[in-house]
């Protein structure tokens, strides 16, 4: 879909930032299974579906906080 823009500048841009994507997944995989992660995206669209863009706040807030950070305190101040 990237390169059917017929834009050089927009190609580059999506294959760097799909490097680092790379990158992040390999980084990430020691500690999330595919399955896990397939799992969360499933939950999330279907969040987006029923909710709207709001869940996204909440979702990546809360998923990526440390254990000993209050959830809900996160969630006040964004």
């Amino acid at each position: 879909m990237v390169h059917a823009a017929h834009s050089e500048r927009i190609a580059r841009a999506y294959d760097r930032l799909a490097g680092e994507m790379r990158l992040f997944l390999t980084a990430l995989r020691p500690h999330w299974t595919l399955e896990r992660m397939a799992t969360q995206h499933e939950e999330l669209l279907d969040q987006l579906e029923r909710v709207g863009p709001a869940v996204c706040v909440t979702t990546c807030v809360t998923a990526n906080a440390p254990s000993w950070v209050e959830k809900s305190d996160l969630l006040t101040r964004c």
